[in-house]
This record gives C-alpha cells, sequence and structure tokens, in this order.
C-alpha cells in the first residue's frame, strides 16, 4: 500500500511530504526486541540503539517486538 511521509521541523515550521512510497516487504525472517531506553535505528547494522537500563525483578516493564525481513 503506498503512502507518503511527512516530516515537520519544530522550531521553523517547515514542513515537506515525500512523492508516494510503496514498501516492499520480505517474508518474516528475524524479532526485534527492544528494551527499556532500547530505541530503533535503522542506519545501524543492529538497528537498534541506547543502553539498558537496570531492572528489579518482579517488577514489570514494557518490550517492544518487531518482525523484521532479512533486509
Amino acid at each position: 500500500m503506498a503512502q507518503t511521509i511527512t516530516a515537520t521541523d519544530n522550531i521553523s515550521t517547515l514542513t515537506a511530504t515525500s512523492p508516494s512510497v510503496t514498501p516492499n516487504a520480505g517474508a518474516f525472517n528475524k524479532m526485534q526486541i527492544l528494551l527499556p531506553v532500547k530505541a530503533q535505528h535503522l542506519e545501524q547494522r543492529w538497528g537498534k540503539t541506547g543502553t539498558l537500563a537496570a531492572q528489579v525483578a518482579g517488577i514489570s516493564f514494557n518490550v517492544i517486538v518487531n518482525a523484521v525481513d532479512a533486509n
């Protein structure tokens, strides 16, 4: 499904919209698991950045699980 991407600069209030983009996802190949303080980083080989935060036993925390293709 084709979509456009809109970016806005909050300081100078400039806005730009891309032409129509159609993503071509491959078959599910791996899972990316992001723990607290981790964030996606699409330009890095492992696809994530940040330093893990200490966790306490018995205290729940959220994780993000993404299904990704080989690329």
